[in-house]
């Protein structure tokens, strides 16, 4: 275990939002984040360009959530409409960060989603975003599956990603994976920070090739625990395995789950089908 790497700051969150009833809970969990790692958060609108470039069009529907009727809407309609939803969004920004005591500003661009949160998640530390989003489409997706925003951003992003389920309390209960990478170190020391400043409950699951090599990756992360006044739950997962892994998160009841994304099975379509099997919100950690 390296521990003489210094921790990189988080200086900026960005957490992206919609029009849709989950952006209350992702501004709660950001701000509540910003609050903990003392930093500023950054609101994004992003205007989808496909739909406004559809708008007009006779192909074109918009489908109200209170009916099953669909109606033809205008360019100037959408307009209006995506104007008064980033209205909607800056006041309730500005009102969960002010009782959370943290600097915040909204920033609303126009372009291809996943496009901007790539562009967005070049220039912060930690991005934000739901397991699933609003569509102009109507769907009837699984409830264990993300939305297409998250699988397309999640294999590509650079930075920190939380992928956060709804109504999710952070640091009550945090489970970690640890498998002796650099990246493994920092998220330790981010779920330790979480645990912290909530007084939460840690476990830890160490991934390793054997069980000697688990016995003394346990001894080593106990040792670092111990110097920073933490106590933990062990787990050993001597393989690779997405059903094993989010049983473990669930026998520990675990409302985050900090990953390194170091191992290749925890890397692309591998760690979008782990997601799908975890019931719990994802801090993913390169």
């Amino acid at each position: 275990m390296s521990t003489n790497e210094p921790e990189r700051p988080i200086r900026q969150i960005v957490v992206a939002l919609d029009a849709s009833s989950s952006s209350r809970g992702l501004l709660e969990a950001a701000a509540e984040l910003a609050a903990c790692f003392h930093t500023e958060l950054v609101g994004l609108f992003i205007e989808d360009a496909n739909l406004v470039n559809l708008a007009g069009s006779p192909f074109f529907r918009e489908v109200s959530h209170f009916s099953t009727r669909a109606r033809q809407l205008s360019s100037e309609q959408l307009e209006r409409q995506l104007r008064g939803q980033a209205n909607q969004i800056r006041r309730l920004l500005i009102e969960i960060a002010a009782r959370r005591q943290v600097p915040a500003t909204l920033r609303v661009v126009r372009g291809q989603v996943v496009a901007e949160l790539l562009r967005a998640a070049a220039e912060t530390d930690l991005i934000i975003l739901g397991r699933v989003g609003q569509s102009f489409i109507r769907q009837q997706a699984s409830p264990r599956r993300l939305g297409s925003t998250t699988r397309g951003f999640l294999p590509q992003a650079p930075c920190l990603t939380l992928v956060l389920q709804q109504e999710t309390r952070l640091g009550l209960s945090v489970v970690v994976v640890y498998d002796n990478s650099a990246a493994a170190q920092r998220a330790l020391n981010l779920a330790a920070r979480l645990v912290q400043e909530r007084e939460g409950h840690l476990s830890v699951i160490l991934l390793n090739n054997s069980a000697d090599a688990a016995q003394q990756a346990e001894q080593q992360v106990r040792v670092w625990l111990q110097a920073h006044a933490l106590t933990a739950h062990f787990h050993w997962l001597t393989a690779t395995n997405s059903i094993r892994l989010a049983q473990m998160v669930a026998q520990e009841r675990g409302r985050v789950l900090v990953l390194p994304s170091t191992d290749a099975a925890l890397q692309g379509e591998a760690l979008l089908a782990l997601l799908e099997e975890l019931r719990t919100s994802v801090l993913v950690v390169r």
